[in-house]
């Protein structure tokens, strides 16, 4: 697989769409959309900011990997709900846009969360 076919995998398996990825890294939708075509290629810096909206890395879109790497990588998660990796998403986005303090404030309210039977 090419640099454009692991680009639209990754990002359709990760259930982002290109306009969320496109105002991420403050480029175009179209300026993406070239990237998943083929028609043009990220420059590193590009290509790092599209992997860290992603989640992933760089050497994953390109499609290298590392026979020991590969044994240390976790299985993703089931969902337990449909729609989970979307609420994830809208959550880290909302995160995102948080100050220090609140963030903090939400950390310690999700552990509570996590601490309700």
């Amino acid at each position: 697989m090419n640099l454009a076919e692991n680009l639209k995998k990754i990002r359709k398996s990760s259930g982002i769409t290109q306009t969320f990825i496109a105002k991420k890294i403050n480029i175009s939708r179209q300026a993406y959309c070239n990237y998943e075509a083929g028609a043009r290629e990220p420059d590193y810096e590009t290509l790092s900011r599209i992997a860290n909206v992603l989640g992933t890395t760089p050497n994953d879109i390109l499609g290298i990997t590392d026979n020991k790497m590969l044994s240390n990588k976790k299985e993703p998660a089931p969902e337990l709900y449909p729609g989970q990796a979307k609420d994830l998403l809208y959550l880290r986005e909302i995160a995102e846009s948080l100050s220090i303090d609140n963030i903090k404030t939400l950390i310690k309210y999700a552990d509570f969360l996590n601490s309700q039977p």
